[in-house]
């Protein structure tokens, strides 16, 4: 008899999802593009952080236009970077 296979683990619960308006001359070679992938991913646990997300796997980007995207002001491309997260605990504030 052969040895029963792990379930595939469940999806996340959470995606996270930020972007970076495209500022200057839009995006034409994938070594402009891999560029500005590498410094979004840099920033993307910040941004998290500042959203109360933790993320909690590799991620995903890639440039999509920006009047797809409420809040990219008029760019005309954004960078995305899409991953797993789990929300994090309620600051404690006392009022």
């Amino acid at each position: 008899m052969s040895p029963r296979k792990k379930p595939a683990p469940p999806p996340p619960a959470h995606i996270f999802r930020a972007f970076w308006p495209v500022v200057g001359e839009p995006v034409h070679t994938a070594k402009v593009l891999d560029e500005l992938l590498a410094v979004a991913a840099r920033d993307m646990n910040a941004v998290a952080l500042r959203h109360r997300a933790h993320i909690t796997g590799p991620g995903r980007g890639y440039l999509a236009r920006g009047r797809d995207f409420p809040g990219a002001h008029g760019a005309m491309q954004v960078i995305v970077i899409e991953a797993p997260a789990t929300a994090m605990p309620p600051r404690p504030y006392h009022h």
